[in-house]
Protein backbone atom coordinates (compact mmCIF):
# COMPACT_ATOMS: atom_id res chain seq x y z
CA UNK A 1 0.00 0.00 0.00
CA UNK A 2 1.20 3.27 -0.93
CA UNK A 3 -0.26 7.09 -0.13
CA UNK A 4 0.08 8.81 -3.21
CA UNK A 5 -3.27 11.06 -3.42
CA UNK A 6 -4.46 12.53 -0.42
CA UNK A 7 -7.91 14.19 -0.62
CA UNK A 8 -8.99 17.06 2.15
CA UNK A 9 -12.12 18.49 2.72
CA UNK A 10 -12.10 22.22 3.38
CA UNK A 11 -14.10 24.52 5.05
CA UNK A 12 -12.46 27.06 6.36
CA UNK A 13 -13.29 26.43 9.93
CA UNK A 14 -11.03 25.29 12.42
CA UNK A 15 -11.78 21.45 12.23
CA UNK A 16 -10.89 21.71 8.60
CA UNK A 17 -7.67 23.77 9.39
CA UNK A 18 -6.60 21.08 11.46
CA UNK A 19 -7.63 18.54 8.84
CA UNK A 20 -5.35 20.35 6.05
CA UNK A 21 -2.58 20.50 8.65
CA UNK A 22 -2.80 17.23 8.91
CA UNK A 23 -2.90 16.54 5.44
CA UNK A 24 -0.06 18.80 4.65
CA UNK A 25 2.46 17.04 7.36
CA UNK A 26 1.78 13.08 6.18
CA UNK A 27 2.16 14.31 2.34
CA UNK A 28 5.44 15.81 3.23
CA UNK A 29 6.49 13.04 5.14
CA UNK A 30 5.63 10.34 2.27
CA UNK A 31 6.07 12.55 -0.59
CA UNK A 32 1.79 12.22 -1.35
CA UNK A 33 -0.10 15.10 -3.39
CA UNK A 34 -3.19 16.30 -2.06
CA UNK A 35 -6.30 17.41 -3.06
CA UNK A 36 -7.90 20.07 -1.31
CA UNK A 37 -11.73 20.28 -1.63
CA UNK A 38 -14.40 22.65 -0.76
CA UNK A 39 -17.42 22.30 -1.67
CA UNK A 40 -19.98 24.75 -2.12
CA UNK A 41 -23.75 23.59 -1.42
CA UNK A 42 -26.53 25.76 -3.61
CA UNK A 43 -29.32 24.54 -1.12
CA UNK A 44 -27.77 27.11 1.59
CA UNK A 45 -28.19 30.05 0.08
CA UNK A 46 -27.96 32.84 0.53
CA UNK A 47 -26.51 32.83 4.28
CA UNK A 48 -23.21 34.61 4.13
CA UNK A 49 -21.67 33.47 7.21
CA UNK A 50 -18.95 30.92 6.03
CA UNK A 51 -16.97 29.48 9.13
CA UNK A 52 -17.86 32.40 11.52
CA UNK A 53 -16.79 35.10 9.03
CA UNK A 54 -19.28 37.44 7.74
CA UNK A 55 -19.16 38.13 3.76
CA UNK A 56 -21.08 40.92 2.34
CA UNK A 57 -20.80 40.56 -1.37
CA UNK A 58 -22.55 42.70 -4.33
CA UNK A 59 -24.47 40.02 -5.53
CA UNK A 60 -23.85 35.98 -5.67
CA UNK A 61 -21.07 35.67 -7.97
CA UNK A 62 -19.46 38.45 -6.48
CA UNK A 63 -19.57 36.10 -2.91
CA UNK A 64 -18.46 33.11 -4.95
CA UNK A 65 -15.46 34.62 -6.15
CA UNK A 66 -15.04 36.22 -2.46
CA UNK A 67 -14.99 32.17 -1.26
CA UNK A 68 -12.51 30.58 -3.91
CA UNK A 69 -9.80 33.64 -3.12
CA UNK A 70 -10.12 32.64 0.53
CA UNK A 71 -10.21 28.80 -0.22
CA UNK A 72 -6.83 29.25 -2.27
CA UNK A 73 -5.19 32.30 -0.53
CA UNK A 74 -6.10 31.26 3.30
CA UNK A 75 -7.40 28.01 4.13
CA UNK A 76 -4.75 26.12 1.67
CA UNK A 77 -2.08 27.96 3.23
CA UNK A 78 -0.06 24.84 5.20
CA UNK A 79 -0.30 23.44 1.82
CA UNK A 80 1.77 25.78 0.54
CA UNK A 81 4.46 26.34 3.54
CA UNK A 82 4.74 22.82 3.67
CA UNK A 83 6.06 22.54 0.60
CA UNK A 84 3.65 19.84 -0.99
CA UNK A 85 2.29 19.23 -4.28
CA UNK A 86 -1.52 20.37 -4.03
CA UNK A 87 -4.22 20.94 -6.18
CA UNK A 88 -7.27 23.38 -4.86
CA UNK A 89 -10.80 22.81 -6.12
CA UNK A 90 -13.75 24.73 -5.57
CA UNK A 91 -17.17 23.00 -6.76
CA UNK A 92 -20.71 23.33 -6.19
CA UNK A 93 -23.02 20.53 -4.58
CA UNK A 94 -23.51 18.44 -1.77
CA UNK A 95 -20.49 18.85 0.45
CA UNK A 96 -20.26 14.70 0.97
CA UNK A 97 -20.87 13.84 -2.69
CA UNK A 98 -18.88 16.45 -3.56
CA UNK A 99 -15.55 15.61 -1.39
CA UNK A 100 -16.40 11.60 -2.49
CA UNK A 101 -16.66 12.60 -6.19
CA UNK A 102 -13.02 14.26 -5.92
CA UNK A 103 -11.74 11.88 -4.31
CA UNK A 104 -12.77 9.06 -6.95
CA UNK A 105 -11.74 11.46 -10.02
CA UNK A 106 -8.42 11.76 -8.47
CA UNK A 107 -7.99 7.80 -7.61
CA UNK A 108 -7.42 8.49 -3.98
CA UNK A 109 -5.96 6.52 -1.20
CA UNK A 110 -7.12 8.53 1.30
CA UNK A 111 -9.61 11.05 2.15
CA UNK A 112 -9.10 13.21 5.54
CA UNK A 113 -11.69 15.51 7.19
CA UNK A 114 -12.41 17.89 10.28
CA UNK A 115 -14.95 16.42 12.52
CA UNK A 116 -17.01 19.15 12.91
CA UNK A 117 -17.58 22.30 10.72
CA UNK A 118 -18.84 25.42 11.01
CA UNK A 119 -18.96 26.99 7.88
CA UNK A 120 -22.74 27.60 6.00
CA UNK A 121 -21.53 26.16 2.91
CA UNK A 122 -19.43 22.92 3.78
CA UNK A 123 -20.76 22.05 6.81
CA UNK A 124 -18.18 19.17 7.96
CA UNK A 125 -20.00 17.98 11.14
CA UNK A 126 -19.73 14.09 11.90
CA UNK A 127 -23.25 13.53 11.66
CA UNK A 128 -23.06 14.60 7.77
CA UNK A 129 -20.17 14.83 5.58
CA UNK A 130 -17.77 12.92 7.95
CA UNK A 131 -19.87 9.84 8.21
CA UNK A 132 -21.36 9.84 4.65
CA UNK A 133 -17.86 9.38 3.94
CA UNK A 134 -16.68 6.73 6.42
CA UNK A 135 -20.11 4.70 5.28
CA UNK A 136 -19.22 5.23 1.71
CA UNK A 137 -15.81 6.17 0.81
CA UNK A 138 -14.07 3.11 -0.92
CA UNK A 139 -10.84 4.21 0.26
CA UNK A 140 -9.53 4.46 4.10
CA UNK A 141 -10.89 8.16 5.94
CA UNK A 142 -9.30 10.03 8.30
CA UNK A 143 -11.27 11.98 10.71
CA UNK A 144 -9.40 14.66 12.33
CA UNK A 145 -9.86 16.04 16.02
CA UNK A 146 -8.17 17.29 19.26
CA UNK A 147 -4.04 16.63 19.06
CA UNK A 148 -3.23 16.05 15.37
CA UNK A 149 0.87 15.62 15.85
CA UNK A 150 1.67 15.26 11.86
CA UNK A 151 3.19 13.16 10.31
CA UNK A 152 2.09 10.45 13.48
CA UNK A 153 4.74 8.38 15.51
CA UNK A 154 2.68 6.12 16.69
CA UNK A 155 -0.15 4.23 15.41
CA UNK A 156 -2.54 2.35 17.58
CA UNK A 157 -4.80 -0.44 15.93
CA UNK A 158 -7.56 -1.81 17.30
CA UNK A 159 -8.69 -5.83 16.51
CA UNK A 160 -11.04 -8.10 17.15
CA UNK A 161 -9.88 -11.14 14.87
CA UNK A 162 -12.21 -10.16 11.92
CA UNK A 163 -11.16 -9.49 8.44
CA UNK A 164 -11.58 -6.01 8.26
CA UNK A 165 -9.61 -5.86 11.48
CA UNK A 166 -6.82 -7.55 9.63
CA UNK A 167 -7.07 -5.16 6.75
CA UNK A 168 -6.73 -2.56 9.11
CA UNK A 169 -3.77 -3.92 10.57
CA UNK A 170 -2.01 -4.48 7.55
CA UNK A 171 -3.01 -0.75 6.65
CA UNK A 172 -1.12 0.90 9.50
CA UNK A 173 1.95 -1.39 9.30
CA UNK A 174 2.47 -0.41 5.81
CA UNK A 175 1.89 3.11 6.65
CA UNK A 176 4.00 2.44 9.74
CA UNK A 177 6.52 1.35 7.89
CA UNK A 178 6.77 3.94 5.48
CA UNK A 179 7.08 6.82 8.22
CA UNK A 180 8.77 4.47 10.36
CA UNK A 181 6.60 4.82 13.32
CA UNK A 182 5.89 2.78 16.38
CA UNK A 183 2.74 0.26 16.15
CA UNK A 184 0.78 -0.84 18.62
CA UNK A 185 -2.21 -3.43 18.47
CA UNK A 186 -5.06 -3.39 21.07
CA UNK A 187 -7.73 -6.16 21.26
CA UNK A 188 -10.71 -6.20 23.59
CA UNK A 189 -11.51 -9.72 26.02
CA UNK A 190 -14.43 -9.65 27.71
CA UNK A 191 -14.59 -7.85 31.46
CA UNK A 192 -16.16 -11.22 32.90
CA UNK A 193 -13.20 -13.66 32.56
CA UNK A 194 -15.85 -16.45 32.85
CA UNK A 195 -16.59 -15.48 29.04
CA UNK A 196 -13.29 -17.06 27.67
CA UNK A 197 -11.92 -20.05 28.17
CA UNK A 198 -8.11 -19.83 29.12
CA UNK A 199 -7.18 -21.91 26.45
CA UNK A 200 -9.03 -19.48 24.13
CA UNK A 201 -7.06 -16.30 25.93
CA UNK A 202 -3.70 -18.07 25.55
CA UNK A 203 -4.73 -18.37 21.80
CA UNK A 204 -5.54 -14.77 21.50
CA UNK A 205 -2.01 -13.42 23.10
CA UNK A 206 -0.29 -15.91 21.35
CA UNK A 207 -1.14 -14.88 17.94
CA UNK A 208 -1.15 -11.30 18.62
CA UNK A 209 2.34 -11.86 19.87
CA UNK A 210 3.08 -13.54 16.29
CA UNK A 211 1.32 -10.24 14.35
CA UNK A 212 3.83 -7.76 16.49
CA UNK A 213 6.49 -10.15 15.46
CA UNK A 214 5.74 -10.01 11.88
CA UNK A 215 5.87 -5.97 12.45
CA UNK A 216 9.11 -6.05 13.93
CA UNK A 217 10.17 -7.84 11.52
CA UNK A 218 9.70 -4.58 9.39
CA UNK A 219 12.03 -3.08 11.51
CA UNK A 220 9.48 -1.62 13.62
CA UNK A 221 8.19 -0.98 16.75
CA UNK A 222 5.39 -2.69 18.04
CA UNK A 223 3.37 -4.18 20.93
CA UNK A 224 0.47 -6.38 21.26
CA UNK A 225 -2.49 -6.40 24.79
CA UNK A 226 -5.03 -8.18 25.00
CA UNK A 227 -7.12 -6.29 27.81
CA UNK A 228 -10.74 -6.77 29.76
CA UNK A 229 -12.80 -3.97 28.44
CA UNK A 230 -16.99 -3.99 28.53
CA UNK A 231 -16.61 -0.82 26.21
CA UNK A 232 -13.40 -1.23 23.19
CA UNK A 233 -13.83 2.51 21.96
CA UNK A 234 -13.00 3.46 25.51
CA UNK A 235 -10.12 1.03 26.03
CA UNK A 236 -8.87 2.04 22.97
CA UNK A 237 -8.84 6.17 24.21
CA UNK A 238 -7.22 4.92 27.41
CA UNK A 239 -4.72 2.97 25.52
CA UNK A 240 -4.29 5.64 22.94
CA UNK A 241 -4.01 8.40 25.97
CA UNK A 242 -1.56 6.65 28.03
CA UNK A 243 0.98 5.65 25.15
CA UNK A 244 0.64 8.93 23.60
CA UNK A 245 -0.32 7.45 20.35
CA UNK A 246 -0.94 9.73 17.69
CA UNK A 247 -3.48 8.22 15.35
CA UNK A 248 -5.83 5.36 16.26
CA UNK A 249 -6.64 2.75 13.47
CA UNK A 250 -9.98 0.72 12.80
CA UNK A 251 -11.42 -1.55 10.28
CA UNK A 252 -15.08 -0.49 8.92
CA UNK A 253 -16.54 -3.44 10.20
CA UNK A 254 -15.72 -6.00 12.45
CA UNK A 255 -17.70 -8.23 15.01
CA UNK A 256 -16.70 -11.11 17.08
CA UNK A 257 -17.74 -13.95 19.62
CA UNK A 258 -14.66 -12.31 21.83
CA UNK A 259 -15.39 -7.94 21.09
CA UNK A 260 -17.13 -5.62 18.69
CA UNK A 261 -15.57 -3.14 16.72
CA UNK A 262 -18.12 -2.34 14.49
CA UNK A 263 -18.29 0.75 12.86
CA UNK A 264 -21.74 1.98 14.46
CA UNK A 265 -20.43 1.11 17.83
CA UNK A 266 -16.21 1.31 17.91
CA UNK A 267 -15.52 3.52 14.92
CA UNK A 268 -18.24 6.15 15.50
CA UNK A 269 -17.60 6.71 19.59
CA UNK A 270 -13.73 7.11 18.13
CA UNK A 271 -15.01 9.76 16.05
CA UNK A 272 -17.09 11.37 17.92
CA UNK A 273 -14.97 11.08 21.48
CA UNK A 274 -11.00 10.20 20.64
CA UNK A 275 -8.70 13.06 20.98
CA UNK A 276 -6.32 12.05 18.23
CA UNK A 277 -7.19 11.81 14.31
CA UNK A 278 -8.97 8.10 13.53
CA UNK A 279 -8.37 5.98 10.50
CA UNK A 280 -11.48 4.10 9.54
CA UNK A 281 -10.02 1.59 7.18
CA UNK A 282 -12.76 -0.44 4.55
CA UNK A 283 -12.00 -3.63 2.58
CA UNK A 284 -10.31 -3.82 0.63
CA UNK A 285 -7.26 -0.80 0.98
CA UNK A 286 -4.59 -3.64 0.88
CA UNK A 287 -3.54 -6.28 -1.99
CA UNK A 288 -5.23 -9.54 -0.67
CA UNK A 289 -1.90 -11.28 -0.85
CA UNK A 290 -0.48 -9.10 1.85
CA UNK A 291 1.74 -10.71 4.07
CA UNK A 292 -0.10 -9.39 7.15
CA UNK A 293 -3.91 -9.32 5.64
CA UNK A 294 -3.96 -12.87 4.91
CA UNK A 295 -2.47 -14.16 8.70
CA UNK A 296 -4.51 -11.32 10.62
CA UNK A 297 -7.17 -13.28 9.15
CA UNK A 298 -6.72 -15.83 11.63
CA UNK A 299 -4.93 -14.94 14.74
CA UNK A 300 -8.30 -15.31 16.69
CA UNK A 301 -9.54 -18.33 15.43
CA UNK A 302 -9.51 -22.08 17.51
CA UNK A 303 -7.04 -23.62 15.31
CA UNK A 304 -3.81 -23.12 12.68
Amino acid sequence: MTIREIVVGVDGSEPSARAVQWSAGVARAIRAHVTAVHVIDPMQWPASAVAGRKIAPAGQQAWDRAIRKEFANAWCAPLREAGVDYSAICVQGYPPLGILEQARDATADLIVVGTRGHGGFADLLLGSVSRHLVHHAPMPVVVTRGHTATPPTHLLVGVDGSDEAGVALAWAADLATTLTAKVTIVQGLPPNPLLISEAELADIRRRLSVRADEITALGLDCAAEALPSAAPAGLLMEVASRQQADLIVVGHRGVSAISEWALGSVGSELTHHAQQPVVIVRTPPVPADHPLTGSARHYVSASE
